[in-house]
């Protein structure tokens, strides 16, 4: 099996990135996967780059034997991913049976719909699927030439429905992305503290950019009074009142350099973490919020159609960021202030939760206000609760289990990266071993542990 990239499909205009927001519509020829692997250590001839789809078809017909894994990406902005060259693409690989369609995306896919106003329905209406697009685009290629690794829960069931016997798993960049951000800061392999030293503080709670959610958040434990039980941050508040610096006034041009990684001091003075996640309302509202206009015509509005589009949105469900994995890695029973039903996507990977310390009701409340309040309940009856009752169940035998669970699920999904057949980690241990001092100094720890 071989993974495949071109440059663009049919046309040099073909080329597209899917984390281009406001690009032409069409397929995507940039997925931006494989995040975090070691350079150097692809297997021979494993992953190969071509110019366009007609010199991949060439290859394939020389090379009967193989199997060409055509890598292409799904946009977050769903609607994006239209346009002719999906038939197009569909109806010129269509006779070549050792050529694959591997759609992926690791990182915020909330769904292959959009919903908005369209005239004369007087409700909100589907008007866009990308599942019935691809569905119908790829009806003469067998399920089994197909895959689809994506980083959503919802829509890795929807793609099974309608693709049997298809290729569709569970992806997400960040178990890979925060494991290599550790040791690319020199990070030891984290461990949990034994028993023997009490933490000073109930929660961890860390914020960056400023959101509505995040605000509420800080907000409500700095009114009530509650902040000496908080290792506490907010980098970028709108309001500078609430700015709180932990471990350290890290500037946004660099956030992909420090975002996954904690001090361990910070992580082992707390019990419990609450993640602001990404998002408090289960929908993007996508489009500008400049006051100009889109500079492209899509299938479903104009790009002069301001209205029209200001109106519609992609309904997020089934995802989850870094930001409560870190709970996983770091090993805090975690609550999560975002959309409902996160914590639930968490089970659905496999996770353990804690109703032993939260209420976790609050993940299954749709409307944000009555959510927010079982949320404050929480940090208050916890935060009421000694340091004493918070060790002891901490670091209960039933405690102590489910994060061992959860860390070595977590690492399991770093060995299972869908992309690890084409990487050979072996290079990595021996260069780690015959040349310690010219690598990370702390590489040969996770290579031990995770790989």
């Amino acid at each position: 099996m071989i993974l495949c990239q071109v440059e663009y499909l049919f046309e040099p205009s073909d080329s597209q990135d899917c984390m281009h927001n406001d690009r032409a519509p069409g397929v995507a020829t940039r997925s931006h996967s494989r995040v975090g692997f070691l350079s150097g250590i692809i297997k021979e001839g494993r992953i190969q780059n071509f110019c366009n789809i007609d010199h991949l078809i060439s290859s394939a017909l020389s090379n009967g034997n193989l199997t060409f894994y055509l890598e292409l990406g799904l946009s977050v902005n769903n609607y994006l991913d239209a346009g002719p060259n999906v038939q197009k693409l569909a109806d010129a690989v269509e006779q070549i049976p050792n050529i694959h369609l591997l759609f992926s995306h690791g990182w915020d896919l909330y769904s292959s719909r959009v919903y908005g106003w369209v005239k004369p329905h007087p409700t909100l209406q589907c008007v866009y699927d990308r599942i019935a697009m691809h569905k119908e685009a790829f009806k003469n290629i067998d399920n089994s030439r197909i895959h689809y690794w994506v980083g959503n829960t919802v829509e890795v069931k929807k793609l099974q429905t309608h693709f049997p016997g298809a290729d569709i798993r569970y992806y997400s960049i960040y178990p890979m992305r925060m494991i290599t951000k550790q040791y690319e800061s020199n990070c030891d392999f984290y461990e949990v503290p034994d028993k023997s030293k009490k933490r000073n503080k109930h929660f961890l709670c860390m914020n960056n950019y400023a959101k509505a959610h995040r605000t509420d958040t800080v907000k409500y434990i700095i009114d009530a009074e509650l902040e000496s039980k908080f290792n506490l941050s907010y980098l970028k508040p709108d309001d500078q009142s609430l700015q709180r610096i932990l471990d350290g006034k890290f500037e946004m041009d660099n956030i992909e350099q420090w975002q996954d990684v904690v001090s361990h001091d910070v992580v082992n003075d707390c019990y419990l973490y609450i993640a602001t996640e990404t998002h408090c309302e289960p929908y993007w509202k996508f489009g500008r919020h400049d006051g100009k206009d889109f500079e492209h015509d899509t299938n479903i509005f104009l790009k002069s159609e301001s209205e029209k589009w200001q109106g519609m949105e992609i309904p997020i469900d089934g995802w989850v960021s870094e930001k409560s994995l870190k709970s996983m890695y770091y090993g805090l029973p975690i609550m999560i202030v975002g959309i409902p039903g996160q914590l639930k996507v968490l089970k659905d990977l496999g996770f353990e939760t804690f109703p032993e310390f939260f209420d976790e009701s609050y993940d299954s409340i749709s409307y944000y206000g009555e959510r927010f309040d079982i949320i404050k309940q929480n940090i208050d009856r916890l935060s009421n609760t000694s340091i004493e009752e918070l060790h002891q169940l901490y670091y209960s035998d039933s405690v102590q289990d489910k994060l061992r669970h959860n860390k070595q699920l977590f690492i399991s999904m770093v060995k299972n990266d869908p992309y690890m057949p084409f990487y050979d980690y072996s290079i990595a241990k021996e260069n780690a071993k015959r040349h310690k001092d010219e690598v990370y100094p702390t590489l040969e720890q996770f290579l031990t542990n995770v790989f």
